[in-house]
């Protein structure tokens, strides 16, 4: 979609930017010109990335001044993501499993799924959970697990 805008803003079918013809406007317009095209959340990995290689090119003296130290980024986040309410989660959990193909992972996926939905964590650490993260406490079980994302210790109680 930028190589899009470039094109479009430089009247051309060449989608070379360099680092120096990016300005403060630019991005502004870049941001205008993505809005009613891309989904919100495209905006927002776009100032994110662009972002990052210019901060890298001032570093390295390519560019004398980064147009984002004057720009206020807003992170835009998809309104239309909903939490699955209690009773979604009773149909899956009673769905009839012999609809479902004859291949066991099918049901291994749909049970990691319910299990990440009521302990809160995520696919990747319930994909990495083993026995040694299980423990016995006096009201039950307790996972104690490091996410991968956070790397700090979490105690949840089963």
């Amino acid at each position: 979609m930028f190589r899009r805008f470039v094109r479009h803003h430089k009247n051309n079918n060449k989608a070379t930017l360099f680092f120096g013809e990016v300005s403060l406007n630019l991005i502004k317009a870049a941001e205008l010109y993505m809005f009613d095209r891309v989904k919100p959340g495209y905006i927002s990995s776009f100032h994110y990335t662009i972002r990052k290689y210019l901060k890298k090119a001032k570093k390295e003296g390519l560019i004398g001044s980064n147009p984002y130290d004057n720009f206020e980024v807003v992170f835009y986040e998809n309104d239309k993501r909903q939490a699955l309410t209690s009773d979604q989660l009773v149909m899956i959990e009673n769905i009839d499993r012999s609809i479902l193909p004859k291949y066991r992972i099918y049901e291994q996926i749909l049970d990691m799924f319910l299990f990440a939905c009521y302990t809160g964590l995520r696919y990747s650490d319930v994909s990495t959970l083993k026995k040694e993260h299980l423990s016995k406490a006096p009201h039950g079980l307790v996972i104690h697990k490091k996410p991968i994302k956070t790397g700090i210790e979490v105690t949840l109680p089963l």
